[in-house]
């Protein structure tokens, strides 16, 4: 009873000390709404909000074993959703990554899953870099059959033979193995960065057409004339390597023994230099058909001269598919193997190019479905059956 009201308006309650009650209502005075009188006890908290009362979660049963998982465990261990009787700390398995093994392999405290290359012995080997070439000394290289067959003939260019196509005879250049110098010196004029000078050995020997394949050749094996300067003497145009491939099927097929195929990068610069390690084994002049002397147009085969190993046309005319693709070249001394890709090499330039494009080191590339009216290809052979 004697509790003082509780201040709304202020949000405190006065002091008790000296507080009448309230006076009664007076008859003279109509009554007024009192406010609803609520109890105050003094305290420091009476100004705040009551606080809620916290609910107690209930134990977890006492048959689950809650253990934290090691932070070295592998991200594949995790608790056991189920009850187990007990839990304790795994171990992690010692898993090693062939990308992560030093080249000298010295084995942990803990036999590795995976096991170092037995190979990889020394700091200093490098992996190669695929599938471009086979980096190995090229003094390694093993020494092939550099003697031609009994039945190939000679002339004052070396050994050669005929083949006949359904009537069409044509003629091929034998190639012993070597080595040569594939590129250019930084002194020759022209030069381009991709053509860093290095030594290449061809393993084998093998065979080579003398001229760039013709539209006469074409049209008998594929029955087509797909060449944008039509003559029958004139090489082939307007043919992607994808269709070469098809035509060198289809003529192996028509002329058994024949192992037809183009000529890897190396292998038609080493037949385009025929042992000249200049820019051009003779005179450009009396070689090539380019931009200098083409009238823009191709021009029938074997019309100028050739070089000292009886190949025409190895310079200008219309440049020329090659089997591998165009890859930088490497700093070691290789033994020739074809790089796969997507970009074909092409050699030798074209009609349509300067003089100083036909080099025998300047090199080129295209899409395999590309097609254009300055690049042909010439045939190269493993194996020629015998006449």
């Amino acid at each position: 009873e004697n509790e003082a009201p509780f201040d709304v308006l202020s949000g405190s309650a006065p002091s008790l000390a000296g507080v009448p009650p309230p006076p009664a209502p007076s008859a003279e005075t109509p009554e007024k709404a009192v406010l609803p009188f609520i109890p105050f006890t003094p305290t420091p908290a009476a100004t705040e909000r009551p606080k809620a009362v916290p609910v107690k979660a209930a134990p977890p049963p006492k048959s689950v074993l809650v253990a934290p998982v090691p932070s070295a465990a592998p991200a594949h261990l995790t608790v056991p959703k189920e009850p187990v009787p007990e839990l304790t700390k795994p171990t992690p398995p010692s898993v090693v990554s062939v990308d992560e093994l030093p080249l000298r392999h010295t084995p942990p405290s803990e036999p590795p899953v995976v096991e170092a290359p037995a190979e990889v012995t020394s700091p200093s080997v490098e992996a190669p870099r695929v599938p471009e070439v086979v980096i190995v000394p090229a003094a390694t290289a093993a020494a092939a059959d550099a003697t031609p067959p009994a039945w190939a003939q000679r002339d004052r260019y070396g050994v050669y033979s005929d083949l006949t196509v359904k009537g069409l005879a044509l003629r091929f250049r034998w190639l012993p193995p070597g080595t040569f110098a594939m590129g250019s010196p930084e002194s020759e004029r022209h030069r381009n960065r991709d053509e860093t000078l290095h030594r290449v050995t061809i393993p084998a020997a093998f065979w080579i057409a003398d001229s760039e394949c013709t539209q006469l050749l074409w049209k008998t094996v594929m029955a087509a004339q797909p060449a944008s300067f039509p003559g029958m003497q004139r090489p082939v145009e307007q043919v992607s390597w994808e269709e070469t491939q098809r035509f060198l099927l289809t003529l192996g097929a028509l002329v058994p023994g024949l192992h037809a195929r183009l000529p890897s990068e190396a292998e038609w610069e080493y037949a385009a230099r025929a042992g000249d390690p200049g820019s051009y084994p003779a005179p450009p002049a009396s070689l090539a058909w380019s931009n200098d002397n083409s009238e823009r147009q191709t021009h029938d085969v074997k019309t100028l001269r050739p070089n000292p190993w009886g190949l025409f046309d190895c310079a200008g005319n219309v440049a020329e598919w090659c089997l591998d693709s165009y890859a930088l070249y490497p700093l070691e001394d290789v033994i020739d193997a074809p790089r796969a890709g997507v970009q074909p090499a092409v050699r030798g330039g074209s009609f349509r190019d300067g003089v100083e494009d036909c080099r025998s080191a300047k090199r080129d590339k295209a899409r395999a479905r590309f097609r254009a009216d300055r690049i042909g290809f010439r045939i190269a052979a493993t194996t020629l059956p015998e006449p």
